[in-house]
């Protein structure tokens, strides 16, 4: 059961209430269950199916191990490497330079 009032400024403005009830778990319906196996095969992926009577340990079991993901060795960030930086000044004074040896203003 909730129920909700609101207050504007000490004013009462309304309330409303509202009950929720909470029943078994539905089961899938055969179209949802077709749905969900082509969204697996579609995207790489499995459908598996949870038996009730086992539990989820046999459903794990079935499952394939993880695989492992890309490792980082290192990261080269360049906008906040010196040596970048120190490279592309030297690289727009030498094209300054060369510009103004060739008479450019």
């Amino acid at each position: 059961r909730l129920k909700a009032s609101v207050k504007l400024g000490g004013v009462y403005l309304g309330s409303a209430e509202s009950v929720f009830e909470a029943g078994g778990v539905p089961e899938f319906s055969p179209t949802d269950e077709a749905e969900l196996k082509r969204m697996a095969a579609s995207s790489g992926g499995g459908y598996y199916r949870l038996d009730r009577e086992n539990g989820p340990g046999r459903l794990a079991a079935k499952l394939p191990p993880a695989g492992k993901g890309r490792r980082e060795a290192s990261r080269f960030a360049p906008d906040g490497s010196l040596a970048v930086m120190l490279i592309a000044a030297g690289l727009f004074l030498a094209c300054w330079i060369a510009g103004r040896l060739k008479g450019l203003p």
